[in-house]
């Protein structure tokens, strides 16, 4: 058996419950920022903060298999969590806007390099068959967590300060590290492989196996849609004219569909990528066109389960067509690319939310979200390489 852990079961729930609790915290850090700047400097310094937060992992990412020893990179990703808390201790009692910007920065140049760590640790520990599980269930935590993170961090701030809400992130990052302990003190199992050239801004990816490649092309397409969904999706509340309840209850709904998705994996298992893929899609499809709240509820229900599913079963396609590759800088590669493709889309949004009119941002919406449909499918049909994975 590939597990580490004589109890499988043990070991998959703490690396679940360390998510969660990771998850819970980056949310509440990202309320906290969000109000210090916009009630003390001005809200013309949130937009910043996100792009401050973007460019470390573009710049970084690709590099970050070049400087991490692979025997010790499960040790590295709990000596960054203790910065990170350290981090969020400090400028919470120091809150002068170079201090913030000072947090941000470090924050984001810690995280670029603890996230493709912690993607390249998973092979380490659970066995293949088990990767399409856990990468799924860990893409459902994500969902999940848009019940409770966004109410809580509400609550705290207005009945203490956000002040104490980036004390809590802190801990969360020491409790999420205590959780997950057991997991980082066993043995790296992975090789290092032939040593991938990293590369800033390259998509062609000739360098790759033709498997790697063909499934690389697929998680673009997915987070190049899902960088559209989160740009615009204020706009669309907004021409739903929903109000702040409204909102949260919607939010609450996409993490009801991850929380259905978490727990009945073994049935939604019997599905297919393409299944979710459509899902998916449809649900953004009638996000932008439908002014009924119940229909809203049923799409934001359908897009927290699909994505999670989705987005668990690329990973996984992913890390298994890594062959000679190494592992950590493949992983390294994916999440520059990812912030690449995130700022194109925050920027696309944001332009074409001030520039056009309603009509125009909507049918340009739809017309993405066909295209991305059309591709994902066309990747899967065509690309008799790619294996649609299954849940043991």
């Amino acid at each position: 058996m590939k597990y580490a852990l004589t109890n499988k079961l043990k070991s998959e729930y703490c690396l679940y419950l360390s998510v969660a609790i990771n998850c819970l915290g980056s949310w509440l850090t990202f309320l906290a920022i969000a109000i210090i700047l916009n009630r003390k400097y001005g809200s013309h310094h949130v937009p910043l903060s996100f792009l401050i937060q973007s460019l470390p992992p573009i710049l970084l990412s690709p590099f970050v298999s070049k400087f991490i020893a692979r025997d010790f990179k499960a040790k590295i990703y709990g000596v960054i969590n203790f910065l990170l808390a350290v981090n969020v201790f400090f400028v919470a009692f120091n809150q002068t806007i170079y201090n913030l910007y000072a947090y941000l920065v470090i924050g984001s140049v810690l995280s670029a390099i603890q996230k493709p760590i912690m993607d390249s640790l998973y092979p380490d520990w659970f066995s293949k068959n088990a990767l399409d599980r856990i990468y799924s269930r860990v893409g459902s935590i994500n969902s999940i967590m848009l019940m409770f993170a966004p109410p809580l961090g509400g609550l705290i701030s207005v009945s203490f300060s956000p002040k104490v809400l980036m004390v809590v992130d802190g801990a969360t990052f020491l409790l999420a590290t205590a959780v997950i302990w057991p997991l980082l003190l066993l043995p790296s199992k992975s090789k290092f492989k032939t040593l991938t050239k990293p590369r800033l801004f390259a998509f062609k990816h000739n360098h790759l196996n033709q498997n790697l490649k063909g499934n690389l092309y697929l998680w673009y397409s997915l987070i190049f849609i899902g960088g559209i969904y989160n740009g615009i999706e204020f706009f669309l509340f907004n021409e739903h004219g929903l109000n702040s309840q409204d909102i949260g209850i919607l939010l609450g709904f996409w993490g009801l569909g991850g929380l259905i998705s978490f727990a009945f994996i073994d049935f939604l298992k019997t599905k297919s990528l393409q299944f979710y893929l459509l899902i998916y899609s449809f649900s953004f499809f009638l996000f932008v066109t439908s002014h009924s709240y119940w229909l809203l509820a049923m799409a934001f229900i359908a897009g927290g389960l699909a994505s999670g599913l989705a987005s668990g079963k690329i990973r996984s396609l992913i890390q298994k067509s890594i062959t000679n590759e190494d592992n950590l800088t493949i992983w390294s590669m994916i999440a520059s690319r990812m912030a690449v493709i995130n700022c194109i889309c925050y920027g696309g949004s944001a332009l074409i939310i001030e520039y056009a009119n309603s009509d125009i941002i909507k049918t340009t919406t739809e017309m993405s979200i066909l295209l991305f449909l059309f591709l994902s499918l066309k990747l899967l049909k065509e690309d008799s390489r790619i294996k649609i994975p299954s849940f043991d």
